[in-house]
C-alpha cells in the first residue's frame, strides 16, 4: 500500500472511531465512551510491546469488553429473537472437511516471505489433508459469498481483512475444514485440530485484548459436522452486521460475534467450551522473532505448540550481532 493510502485509511479509521465513540457516548455514557476507546489504544500499545498487559490495561479491557457485548447484543437483540435456530443445514461434500483453507487474496506469487514460508510449512505438516490457497482469483470456486462483499470492497468501504472473516467463517459454515490464516507457522501434526466438531487454538489464562481471552482465536478455527451450524449462525450474524453497518465500530467486532452465537444457542456454546486447551505458546515465536536464535529455546516452544502467530506487516533483522535470529532461521525454512 502507498504512503498515501495508507494516511486514507488511517484518516478513515479515526474518522470511524470518533463517530462511534460519540455514538457510545450518547447511547450509554461519555465514560463507557472514553474507557473503550482508551482499552482500544490500549490494545495497539500492548502488540506493539510484544503484548505487554498491565492491571490498569486488564481493567479497561475487561471493561470494554463488557461494553461492547453489550452493545453487539442490543443491537442483534431482534435480529436472534427472530432467527430461526433450528433450520437445516444443506448436505456438504465430506471431503471438504479435511482441507485446510488459507488466504492470501493477491496470490501466492504476490505475497511476502513470510507468507510463503508460513504456506510451506502448513503443507509440510498437513499430512493427508489437501491445503487449498485462496485469493481473489480462486475463492469463488470453492464458496459463494453475497455480491454486496466484493462490491464494497470495490468501494473501500470495506477492506480486504473484512472481505476474509466473509469467506473464513463462510466456508466453514457451508463446507468445513481447517481455516488457518497466512501468517501462521506450522510444525507439527494438525489431526487434533479436526478430531472435534468445533475446534480453535484455546489458552485459559490468555491475555484480554481480545474479548475471546484466549478461548479461541479467529485466525484458526475448523468445524466438521454438527460444527458447521455453529458457524452458519456466526455466518448470519456477521452477514447481518455488515448489511446493517456502514462502518466497522471495533477491530475486533468477528470475536463479539463469535461470541454472541455462543450466547444466543446452547449447543454452539457447548461445542466451544469443549475444545481442549492447546497451543499454549502461539505468540511466543513472534515475541522472539527479532532475537538470536536460541535452539534450546526453541525446542521448549514446541514440545506443546505446533501452530505459531506472525506477521507481515513488521520488519525484523535476519542477524543480531553476528548471529542468525529467529526470523532469519524461519526465512531459511529452518524452523519447520
Amino acid at each position: 500500500m502507498h504512503i498515501s493510502g495508507k494516511i486514507k485509511k488511517y484518516m478513515r479509521r479515526s474518522a470511524d472511531e470518533l463517530l462511534f465513540s460519540r455514538e457510545l457516548a450518547e447511547k450509554y455514557s461519555l465514560r463507557d465512551s472514553a474507557v473503550v476507546l482508551a482499552a482500544k489504544a490500549d490494545i495497539q500499545r500492548s502488540v506493539r510491546s510484544g503484548n505487554l498487559e498491565t492491571p490498569a490495561m486488564r481493567r479497561r479491557l475487561m471493561y470494554k469488553h463488557r461494553v461492547m457485548s453489550r452493545y453487539f447484543a442490543e443491537e442483534f437483540g431482534e435480529f436472534l429473537r427472530r432467527y430461526d435456530f433450528g433450520k437445516a443445514l444443506p448436505p456438504a461434500d465430506p471431503a471438504f472437511e479435511d482441507t485446510i483453507w488459507v488466504l492470501w487474496w493477491q496470490g501466492e506469487e504476490n505475497a511476502p516471505e513470510t507468507v510463503k514460508k508460513c504456506l510451506a510449512s502448513v503443507r509440510r505438516c498437513a499430512g493427508d489433508h489437501p491445503v487449498v490457497l485462496l485469493d481473489e482469483r480462486n475463492f469463488r470456486d470453492y464458496v459463494t459469498v453475497p455480491d454486496w462483499a466484493t462490491e464494497r470492497l470495490s468501494a473501500g468501504s470495506i477492506s480486504v481483512t473484512h472481505v476474509s472473516d466473509i469467506i473464513r467463517i463462510t466456508l466453514l459454515a457451508e463446507k468445513g475444514g481447517l481455516w488457518l490464516d497466512s501468517t501462521i507457522l506450522c510444525t507439527g501434526s494438525l489431526e487434533e485440530a479436526f478430531a472435534h466438531p468445533v475446534w480453535s487454538i484455546r489458552r485459559p489464562g490468555y491475555l484480554h485484548l481480545s474479548p475471546a481471552c484466549g478461548r479461541f482465536a479467529n485466525y484458526a478455527l475448523s468445524a466438521r459436522g454438527e460444527g458447521r451450524r455453529s458457524f452458519s449462525i456466526i455466518r448470519d450474524l456477521l452477514y447481518h452486521y455488515w448489511e446493517t453497518t456502514a462502518r466497522m465500530n471495533d477491530y475486533l467486532f468477528l470475536d463479539y460475534l463469535i461470541l454472541l452465537a455462543q450466547h444466543a444457542d446452547a449447543r454452539t456454546r457447548e461445542l466451544f467450551r469443549a475444545i481442549p486447551a492447546n497451543n499454549p505458546r502461539c505468540d511466543d515465536l513472534l515475541i522472539n522473532f527479532g532475537q538470536a536464535f536460541d535452539a534450546e529455546a526453541w525446542e521448549e516452544m514446541k514440545k506443546d505448540t505446533q501452530l505459531f502467530k506472525l506477521t507481515w506487516k513488521l520488519n525484523f533483522r535476519e542477524e543480531k550481532q553476528g548471529r542468525t535470529t529467529f526470523c532469519g532461521m524461519m526465512r531459511r525454512g529452518e524452523l519447520f
